[in-house]
């Protein structure tokens, strides 16, 4: 038998571990509703995921399937994704003002969310609308009778949600649509529940609308419609889909959807300024955008737009200089985050906020990384700097003074 050195083990092992890391694993936890009911349908995926994708999911449906969960034990599951599968009555599920709190706090600070259903029905949920980019002065309403199994009309197939779902055949049995309080009909087209209702509803610019299911209203004989909905934030994603896929006889594509879900909701997306994507905003963040700019490396597009901090559509020094002032604590946020209040940026200011940001850094303590950015920093910009002028160093200053408690 050939003999292995320990060397060689050692690089196997990190082989394997690295190939474990980045196909990942991710765990969805199921808050008490109607899905709990359905084991079956749970059990199906956690068993059968391999059929839907590469990515491993654990759904875990019987932790917080329970009264009164707490922050903590929200957080003890350790979950990636939490879900609430149509929470439209108490017998299902209704969660008090603590409890939303609770789930809030856990979704924004980084972790996916799957709503389906009726969830918005209970005026008790009404705090998670935003969530989902829409607006406080809906309301959950629920329609059921439609014929089955029916199809969803996809908006945009290339979504990650349709992922081998060139079509998709739902056997849902309930169906609902959010109503503003003041009328359904907010685009004013005579029809209750339609597209143009919708749109209206979603006020959040970073949610869409990817695909609606037409139903029959058995009570008022109209046609309308019920949505899926999704939202990527800065720390976390969302969706919410207007029909319930676990409820009834769910076909494959039901499964494939569900599946798709998990998966999306389940990878954050990298915050501005994080290319490492541990969550956390580092002098090696500002070390890997100064390995791009003097040209040693190259981004791909989404880190590129992850390292834009100044959201002026190019990745250059100043970047570096902003995600390392941010590292040590001299500004809390960045340029692209608040354009409306941060100054435009030409190129003369930008030298200029340039030279600010490196002459602050130089008074400020740093450790021995955040040292060695610096002074790559500074050789790196080839061409004399204008002398720094606290007066005009505006960015730099605004940046400062505003307080952003979005990355703790």
């Amino acid at each position: 038998m050939r003999n292995i050195s320990v060397v060689s083990l050692l690089i196997c092992l990190v082989l394997i571990v690295g190939v474990a890391y980045s196909q990942g694993q991710i765990k969805a936890v199921l808050l008490k509703s109607a899905g709990s009911d359905l084991p079956f349908f749970w059990d199906h995926l956690n068993n059968n995921w391999s059929d839907y994708g590469s990515t491993e999911i654990i759904i875990d449906y019987s932790s917080l399937n329970k009264e009164r969960i707490t922050y903590g034990e929200i957080v003890e599951t350790q979950a990636q994704v939490l879900i609430i599968d149509d929470a439209s009555n108490p017998q299902d599920g209704i969660f008090s003002q603590k409890e939303v709190s609770a789930i809030r706090q856990y979704v924004e600070e980084g972790h996916g969310l799957i709503i389906t259903g009726g969830t918005f029905c209970p005026w008790e949920h009404q705090p998670l609308l935003s969530l989902l980019g829409f607006s406080q002065y809906a309301d959950g309403q629920l329609y059921s009778g439609a014929a089955q199994p029916d199809t969803i009309d996809i908006i945009v197939p290339n979504h990650p949600l349709f992922k081998r779902l060139p079509t998709y055949s739902t056997a849902s049995r309930k169906f609902y649509s959010l109503k503003f309080y003041s009328g359904s009909d907010w685009d004013g087209d005579g029809y209750d529940g339609y597209p143009g209702d919708w749109e209206s509803v979603l006020v959040d610019p970073d949610a869409k609308i990817v695909g609606y299911i037409f139903y029959l209203n058995y009570l008022t004989g109209k046609q309308e419609s019920s949505p899926i909905c999704v939202i990527s934030k800065t720390d976390y994603r969302a969706v919410f889909a207007g029909h319930t896929p676990a409820n009834g006889s769910p076909t494959v594509d039901d499964y494939q959807f569900y599946y798709n879900m998990i998966v999306w909701t389940g990878v954050a997306p990298l915050k501005v300024g994080d290319l490492s994507g541990d969550r956390k905003i580092t002098a090696y963040d500002a070390s890997l955008v100064l390995q791009a700019v003097v040209g040693h490396t190259s981004l791909p597009e989404g880190q590129r737009r992850t390292a834009d901090v100044t959201g002026g559509g190019n990745v250059n020094a100043l970047d570096v200089a902003l995600i390392l002032q941010y590292a040590v604590g001299l500004i809390t946020i960045f340029p692209v985050d608040y354009p409306s209040i941060t100054p435009t940026l030409h190129p003369k200011t930008e030298n200029q906020a340039l030279a600010e940001a490196i002459a602050q850094l130089e008074k400020t303590s740093l450790t021995k990384e955040q040292k060695q950015v610096l002074e790559g920093l500074k050789r790196s910009v080839k061409k004399e700097l204008p002398k720094a002028v606290s007066s005009q160093g505006k960015l730099v200053t605004t940046l400062g003074k505003i307080k952003q408690n979005r990355w703790k």
